[in-house]
């Protein structure tokens, strides 16, 4: 049984266009694939835990 190898149809590179890397911004491209700093990420989830903790201070003392 014979392998049957064939060309792609088109490049990898048709349809981009290039961006020198002095005008790439890391931050910019890794952010558009999902990645966020640290620091923010940290205080979301500050901020997330003080909204619960504040909530439940109010259901507290509603209940009192």
């Amino acid at each position: 049984m014979a392998v049957k190898i064939t060309a792609p149809t088109k490049s990898l590179l048709q349809g981009f266009e290039y961006t020198s890397s002095v005008s790439t911004d890391i931050e910019q491209t890794w952010r558009k694939f999902g990645w966020v700093p640290k620091e923010e990420r940290e205080a979301e989830l500050k901020a997330q835990q003080t909204v619960k903790r504040i909530k439940t201070k109010e259901r507290n003392d509603a209940e009192r």
